[in-house]
C-alpha cells in the first residue's frame, strides 16, 4: 500500500485530461493478502482524523467547573464531498462521545438534521457541544464511532485545554487569555492539520505492512 499526494494521483491516472476533483490523500493496494477487519479500521481512523476541535471562547474560570462550548469541525471545505460525508455519517447514525472533567462522557449523534442542512447550503461542518473543566489542565476527549464497531478519537484529543487555547491563537499580544475567538481564528490542527493526517495515515500503512509479512 502507498500514499501520495492526490492531485499527483490524479495526474499519473489521467495524463490526458484534467482532473476534475483532487484529494489530499490517495490509497493504493498493491495486493497480496488482507484483513476486512483491519481495513474497517483504518477507514475508521482516517475518517476521525478529518475532525477537530475548537474552543468557542477561553474559560475564564471564575467558577469551578466552568462550562466549556467545543466546536467539532472538519477538515473538508464546504462542497459536495463534505455533502456526501455528512450524509453518510447521517444516515449511519455514528455518534461521538465527548467529555471533560465529568465521570461519564455524554453522547451524541455526530451529524444532526442541522448539520446536514448547514452542509446542503454550501455551510462548513460545525457542532457545538459542551463540556465540563475544572482548569486549563483539563483534557477533552471526542471519541466517535467507527466502522469497526470501536470508538475512535477525533484529531488530537484527548486536548488538554492549556494546549488547545494556545494552539487556537487565543493569547493577546500581553500573553493573557482573550475571552474571544479571533475573526479569522487559526483553526486548530488545522495549520499543521495535514502534516498530522500524513503522519496518521503513514502510522496506518505500518500496520498493513507487518500485517502482509
Amino acid at each position: 500500500m502507498t500514499v501520495s499526494d492526490g492531485k499527483t494521483t490524479c495526474r499519473n491516472f489521467n495524463s490526458s485530461t484534467a482532473p476534475k476533483r483532487t484529494h489530499d490523500v490517495a490509497l493504493s493496494y498493491g495486493g497480496g493478502p488482507y484483513n476486512r477487519q483491519l481495513f474497517k479500521s483504518i477507514c475508521s481512523k482516517l475518517i476521525s482524523s478529518l475532525f477537530y476541535i475548537e474552543l468557542d471562547s477561553v474559560p475564564a474560570f471564575y467558577s469551578s467547573p466552568e462550562v466549556c462550548t467545543i466546536i467539532i469541525s472538519c477538515r473538508v471545505s464546504a462542497s459536495n464531498a463534505l455533502l456526501d460525508l455528512i450524509f453518510k455519517l447521517h444516515r449511519t447514525q455514528v455518534y461521538i462521545y465527548y467529555q471533560g472533567d465529568e465521570t461519564t462522557p455524554a453522547k451524541g449523534l455526530l451529524c444532526t438534521a442541522k448539520q446536514v442542512t448547514e452542509c446542503r447550503n454550501m455551510q462548513p461542518f460545525r457542532r457545538q457541544v459542551t463540556i465540563s473543566a475544572l482548569s486549563l489542565q483539563t483534557a477533552i476527549s471526542v471519541q466517535m464511532d467507527g466502522f469497526d464497531g470501536k470508538k475512535q478519537h477525533i484529531s488530537n484529543c484527548p486536548y488538554r485545554i492549556e494546549k488547545l487555547v494556545r494552539d487556537q491563537g487565543l493569547l493577546d499580544i500581553f500573553g493573557n487569555s482573550s475571552h474571544t475567538v479571533p475573526s479569522s481564528p487559526r483553526q486548530s490542527g488545522l495549520a499543521e492539520g495535514k502534516a498530522d493526517l500524513y503522519v496518521e495515515v503513514d502510522r496506518l500503512i505500518e500496520t498493513l505492512e507487518t500485517c502482509k509479512e
